[in-house]
């Protein structure tokens, strides 16, 4: 009985796939994501299948192709007049339609990247799809549940299912504002891995788990479909409820199995071991001795209290503080692992374990102080309360920050100038300029602009443009008459050659905007660093070239390629690789801290073979 119900049912799936890939509508979806594929290749980052283009299909198909095609199938569905419609043969129709289309513009991009760019055109298609592929599945059930629910009326089943959209969009965002994490997950729309600067996107079991869960409330929108039509139709819905009851239970296991931003209560777990001051709470390893956990919180006290005190706050907020053990556990408990970040509006900061002093730490904290006297849900400088003003925040940190060299964010500024890469202030200061520039620079060139009004026109004035989020009006005089002063005061600092040397080095790499197969070379550095923390320096050497050609042929990366020689033993292999890097960098011209770096490593190397005048 039940293969011949397979032998019916089957062909009249078949047909409905067939009747939908014929239609206009399926046509025009085509047409449109092979140009979407193509002109991507215009922009960075989505110039082949990745984790932004990803996004950029799961979007799409959530808000528009599977509403489209789930919507048209559901409604040949009615159409056919059975006396209890499916909900499984739309579904499919519209689902292997969809997935259709999604690998034409997986195809179609991965193509394009091979003819005109030197990536791999598929080193993340794996990420590409599951980023995009669930959420298109998920739109699909969401699609025809909604239009069988609305009886085939088209316009209230786009709204059902933008109802569903706009819900599950509040959900998350209300998650990703309350909640620890820098990442936020949503089933239908999408994923956001936190702060751009982790420039190493890869998948992870976090991830998987996560899809995972993305599929059960797949099975879960469908059952829940056929439970109502099945009422309406008075037929017994008890198979739908059991189908229901069980996707839910696998989505609710997934997501306790990783498949989910934690809650705090988890982290603290997690970490195992608090401490808590006036100013500051702690959390941080249980292993670390109690001597230990107490330098920490008063590292933490005191970085606290300088900042109150340069910035003249009266009442700043408690800030919570969660040092993590390592990159590695941070990006699997709230993502960014390598970045630190900090939720101002929750006076919350997330870092690594980077010992006492931390140097990272009063720079989170200038973020969850100074958002005392920010307005608006996110508590810094941002037009229309959400679009940040990045230049102001982290200008701001860096001002007060100390300095951790023998040389001052003016001095670095002033090297940056002489290089000709000062971005403009106005565009650090709206817009997206400052994370169009490189972070090295941005950074170091907000940070001096902000200390110099910090020590010209008081603490004051700069948190008034703070609140404000508007220097000029803050100031009383317009911006390019403050760019003005600022660059004269520039003109009196020095810059000695080691500082230009070093400042070549530093200010050197382009932003992740501007440089070919960004994602790639970081994910080859990653790689690389896993291989010879192992032993294996042959593996990470020809990462570290791959890495190389992929940036031009910089001969930067065959330092670290030496290093893993040197660390596996084989002196003699690292000294080669150095002076090819050498060699190099000499016929490139200039890079004097490159140069002057790699002679460093072959001294070490001619030190370690008793080679003195060597």
């Amino acid at each position: 009985m039940l293969s011949q119900m397979r032998s019916m049912n089957e062909p009249s799936a078949l047909a409905a796939v067939r009747a939908l890939l014929r239609s206009r509508l399926a046509a025009a979806a085509a047409i449109a994501l092979v140009a979407l594929a193509l002109a991507a290749g215009a922009l960075p980052l989505v110039d082949l299948p990745g984790y932004e283009l990803g996004l950029a299909v799961a979007l799409v198909s959530a808000l528009v192709l599977a509403p489209s095609l789930g919507i048209a199938a559901a409604r040949r569905e009615l159409a056919a007049g059975a006396r209890v419609p499916s909900v499984l043969r739309p579904f499919l129709s519209a689902a292997a339609v969809t997935t259709l289309l999604v690998l034409i513009v997986l195809a179609t991009s991965a193509l394009r990247a091979a003819v005109a760019t030197p990536c791999r055109p598929l080193a993340s298609a794996p990420l590409f799809v599951l980023v995009a592929l669930p959420s298109a599945l998920l739109g699909c059930a969401v699609a025809v549940g909604a239009a069988l629910l609305a009886r085939g009326r088209r316009l209230p089943a786009v709204l059902l299912h933008a109802a569903v959209v706009v819900s599950s969009l509040a959900l998350t965002v209300l998650v990703a504002y309350l909640g620890p994490a820098a990442s936020a997950h949503d089933h239908l729309l999408g994923v956001w891995p936190g702060p751009i600067y982790d420039e190493a996107l890869a998948v992870d079991a976090r991830l998987v788990l996560f899809r995972a869960g993305t599929l059960a409330w797949t099975c879960a929108a469908l059952a829940a479909a056929a439970a109502v039509v099945r009422r309406r139709a008075g037929v017994p819905a008890r198979g739908a409820a059991a189908m229901l009851a069980g996707a839910v239970g696998a989505a609710l296991l997934a997501r306790a199995a990783g498949g989910a931003s934690p809650t705090r209560a988890e982290l603290a777990r997690a970490l195992g071991a608090v401490r808590e001051g006036p100013r500051c709470v702690v959390h941080l390893a249980r292993e670390r001795s109690a001597a230990d956990a107490e330098r920490a919180l008063r590292d933490c006290e005191y970085d606290a209290h300088a900042v109150a005190a340069a910035l003249g706050l009266s009442a700043p907020p408690r800030a919570t503080v969660w040092i993590y053990r390592s990159a590695e556990e941070k990006r699997r408990l709230v993502g960014a692992g390598r970045t630190s970040f900090t939720k101002p509006w929750l006076a919350e900061i997330h870092v690594n374990d980077e010992g006492v002093p931390h140097p990272i730490l009063r720079h989170e904290l200038v973020h969850a102080l100074a958002s005392a006297v920010a307005p608006g849900p996110l508590h810094v400088p941002a037009r229309a309360g959400v679009v940040v003003n990045a230049g102001l925040v982290e200008g701001l940190a860096v001002a007060v920050d100390p300095p951790s060299g023998s040389w001052d964010v003016h001095a670095w500024t002033r090297a940056l100038r002489d290089q000709g890469r000062l971005p403009p202030l106005a565009s650090l200061l709206g817009g997206s300029g400052f994370f169009n520039a490189a972070p090295a620079r941005a950074y170091t060139a907000a940070g001096s602009f902000l200390k110099l009004l910090l020590d010209r026109a008081g603490p004051p004035a700069v948190l008034a443009a703070y609140r404000a989020n508007d220097v000029p009006r803050a100031l009383g005089r317009p911006l390019p008459e403050l760019e003005a002063e600022w660059h004269r005061f520039l003109d009196g600092v020095a810059v000695p050659p080691a500082l230009a040397a070093a400042a070549d080095a530093r200010f050197e790499r382009g932003s992740l905007f501007a440089r070919a197969c960004a994602r790639e070379v970081a994910a080859l550095e990653g790689e690389a660093a896993r291989a010879s923390a192992a032993g294996r320096a042959a593996a990470a050497e020809a990462l570290l070239r791959r890495a190389s050609a992929l940036s031009g042929g910089d001969p930067a990366w065959l330092r670290s390629a030496a290093d893993a020689w040197r660390a596996a033993g084989d002196l003699a292999r690292a000294e080669a690789i150095l002076r090819e890097a050498l060699a190099a960098a000499e016929v490139a011209g200039g890079r004097r801290a490159l140069r002057a770096g790699l002679l460093t490593a072959l001294g070490d190397l001619r030190w370690r073979a008793r080679d003195a005048p060597g």
